[in-house]
């Protein structure tokens, strides 16, 4: 079904708005600015995402560079390839480029999707994408609409500022509230800061991830792979197994919580490999699961040890049951070094050298948890959860306390409900 931005560019002629007075304002201004960042040897590859009808891409094109372009509206798009340049064009969404490797472009123009993403949560999606394809030392150039423009041209120049605060599309501090039907946002510099903080990141992978292949697959498939763990924690995995005839369902006593989160979260872990889901689409590769395993094992080893006071142990279920699934596996993989904890310039960093074999210790596990839940192994459960859950260790704790504490970040996420 066609959307609303894309019968609204079936209707605007964006061909003919650049070649205006004022479009070709902003196309030399815009020009000026990229060959700023532009090799003079045209051996930059640059993509252009939200290219319309082409006129930045072709013409970069025109002078010598390798350019790729992305545009949403077909109508647009087949405009462009019309023109019959070198440029290679596709359709796709700002938010996914996923067809695109990462450090892939020395220059990423986003100068059209801003104007149309509603959301912060879209923008820094767009913004994050811009920044994976981006080599380490490229540049990235968006554009926005800008609040007080808007609000001094239509408002006050053409004379509905009044109407535009009557109706509500102008607050109390001057700031236009669009509706996503209007298809047009506006920022101000502030939200521009916000959105290019969030889409940086906030260090933390940076601080405690071993390193660049990993952080990569993090920032590719860590949404993704972390929310179908848990869909399939909550759906299936607390869903499934069974007690034996006759097993009191309290028989774990205190530690029956740890071992059910462990239960399902192995599920979780087990069946986030599985090929199937390659093959249903719901990964988009053989390769993603690997993001989910290494943030859960870091996170189980090291980075979860934020949330405890120095010198207690752990007593919450599901922090329990983290650090005995991540603790297991890396003792049982030790004389293999499946996973490693690595020591570089005085810090700790979790390694996984074996994902397959992860894999196959995540299902070990899974089977004897289900062995002792369905049988009710009261002394099993206490075996597991006293050896692998409870104690930190102190050196580790404080090291993971200092590091995060240079990042100036929360150790919990929050939410407010408002009162009516």
């Amino acid at each position: 079904m066609m959307t609303e931005l894309e019968k609204y560019y079936n209707k605007f002629n964006e061909e003919k708005r650049l070649g205006s007075r004022h479009g070709q304002v902003e196309f030399t201004t815009s020009m000026k600015y990229i060959h700023e960042y532009l090799p003079e040897d045209k051996s930059a590859k640059i993509l252009d995402v939200g290219a319309g009808t082409g006129r930045y891409s072709v013409a970069l094109a025109e002078e010598g560079y390798d350019v790729t372009a992305v545009e949403l509206v077909k109508y647009n798009l087949g405009i462009l390839k019309k023109k019959n340049s070198s440029v290679k064009a596709y359709q796709g969404n700002a938010m996914k480029l996923s067809r695109f490797p990462n450090k892939e472009f020395d220059l990423v123009l986003v100068f059209g999707p801003m104007y149309h993403l509603y959301s912060m949560e879209d923008k820094v999606k767009a913004l994050t994408e811009a920044r994976r394809v981006l080599k380490d030392d490229g540049v990235i150039l968006v554009a926005y609409c800008m609040n007080e423009y808007s609000v001094l041209t239509y408002g006050f120049k053409q004379n509905h500022i009044l109407e535009c605060i009557e109706n509500g599309k102008i607050d109390d501090s001057f700031r236009v509230q669009p509706k996503p039907e209007d298809l047009y946002d506006y920022v101000r510099l502030e939200d521009m800061d916000a959105y290019n903080k969030a889409a940086h990141g906030n260090g933390f992978n940076e601080e405690f991830v071993c390193n660049d292949e990993e952080r990569q697959r993090i920032d590719q498939y860590g949404d993704l792979t972390g929310e179908l763990h848990t869909d399939l924690h909550e759906c299936l995995g607390h869903g499934s197994g069974k007690l034996l005839p006759g097993v009191d369902p309290d028989a774990l006593k205190a530690y029956g919580s740890t071992i059910e989160e462990a239960r399902a979260d192995l599920f979780g872990l087990y069946y986030v490999a599985d090929p199937k889901l390659v093959e249903l689409k719901l990964v988009p590769d053989a390769e993603a699961y690997k993001a989910e395993y290494y943030t859960f094992l870091m996170n189980g080893l090291m980075t979860q040890l934020v949330r405890i006071e120095p010198g207690n142990n752990i007593e919450e279920a599901h922090m329990r049951n983290r650090q005995l699934i991540a603790r297991w596996v890396f003792e049982k993989g030790a004389p293999d070094k499946v996973v490693e904890m690595v020591k570089r310039d005085g810090k700790t960093y979790v390694v996984v050298n074996d994902y397959e074999k992860v894999r196959q210790l995540f299902g070990e596990l899974l089977a004897e948890i289900q062995r002792i839940k369905s049988t009710g192994d009261f002394e099993g459960a206490r075996t597991l959860v006293e050896n692998y859950a409870v104690k930190v260790d102190p050196a580790l704790h404080a090291e993971v306390l200092a590091r995060y504490k240079k990042l100036n970040l929360a150790p919990y996420k929050g939410f407010i409900n408002p009162v009516y």
